[in-house]
């Protein structure tokens, strides 16, 4: 959905790729690649209509506060290149861009977060918001005083998490159901299931390789 100089807003299509490297369960980076449709139209105090398809791509910061839990919210930022070609509803350029008075391809800063489902260890579900703040004011071939053109991204997808989960210890069990991920645990039938190690299970203060 467009922001700009004129008001009546319509929805439009929105798709992209993404690819993200987490590199601790709160902090990771993303690239992204992306194609949408803006359009909207104005009746007063004349008649003007705008449509223009953007291609763009981006590089970001996420941040996941709670870390990676089954329902993991998250922030995110950065900065990205888009082209954008306004034309009117019969696919000629507009006056402005005809003339060349701008740029098409134009630096933005993606601004949102979104939520990550884990559906299972490696799959999840992710709905996530993005404003796109635009560094021009010609998205709709129109310039006013009133600042820059913007556009809002919203998206249904699914993530594939490659690699497997950690195991600093190399128990067999994962670092997030572990309760001592520095130490094996010493499976000898008596709580093997918690990750730690239980050196004297009777608890009668003689360890019980004694």
């Amino acid at each position: 959905t467009y922001f700009g100089d004129i008001d009546d807003q319509q929805i439009s299509p929105y798709a992209g790729l993404s690819f993200d490297a987490w590199f601790a369960p709160q902090f990771g980076l993303g690239l992204m690649g992306y194609a949408a449709h803006i359009m909207a139209k104005e009746t007063d105090p004349a008649y003007y209509f705008f449509e223009s398809k953007l291609y763009g791509i981006g590089a970001l910061v996420k941040l996941r506060p709670l870390g990676k839990m089954v329902v993991s919210p998250y922030l995110t930022g950065g900065v990205e290149m888009f082209m954008f070609d306004p034309t009117d509803g019969e696919g000629n350029a507009l006056p402005n861009n005809e003339a060349e008075a701008y740029e098409k391809t134009q630096v933005g800063f993606p601004l949102g977060g979104g939520v990550s489902f884990f559906l299972k260890e490696n799959l999840s579900l992710d709905v996530e918001g993005l404003y796109h703040y635009a560094d021009t004011d010609w998205l709709d071939d129109m310039e006013r005083a009133d600042g820059n053109d913007g556009f809002l991204t919203a998206s249904l997808g699914l993530s594939f998490h490659f690699g497997k989960p950690k195991d600093t210890d190399l128990d067999g069990i994962f670092d997030k159901y572990d309760l001592d991920p520095l130490n094996p645990e010493d499976f000898d039938g008596f709580q093997d299931e918690d990750g730690a190690p239980d050196l004297d299970n009777d608890g009668d203060g003689i360890p019980d390789i004694v």
